[in-house]
């Protein structure tokens, strides 16, 4: 099974989990699942180490590191999108919050910083 096949059996278990599958989290909204599939059937498979989910607070988180330095990627139940680049001096850390985000948001973000295969 390739990695991508094994991201969307993943998907299809987090997009069947219901308010209360763990304590305090809700279900993964529409929005943030929408937006998330845009980007999954647009990215090149060698980023699938990037873009695998997981369930947070109705949303979906992404993480990874590349050498020294660590990103994360977090797409909220009203569809917002967080990208966070964390160095290892922690006052050089950055986000940047994009409200209503493009296909091409998330994608440029993974291509710039991921590590491809």
């Amino acid at each position: 099974m390739t990695d991508r096949e094994l991201i969307e059996q993943k998907l299809l278990r987090i997009a069947a989990l219901k308010d209360g599958w763990a304590p305090n989290e809700r279900a993964v909204s529409e929005q943030a699942l929408s937006y998330f599939y845009k980007v999954f059937n647009n990215i090149d498979d060698k980023y699938m180490h990037e873009v695998e989910p997981v369930p947070h607070n109705g949303g979906l988180h992404l993480e990874w590191d590349n050498g020294p330095m660590y990103y994360s990627a977090a797409i909220d139940h009203d569809g917002t999108l967080w990208l966070f680049q964390l160095h290892m001096d922690a006052e050089n850390d950055t986000e940047q919050e994009i409200k209503d985000p493009e296909t091409d948001d998330l994608i440029s973000f993974i291509m710039n910083y991921g590590v491809s295969k």
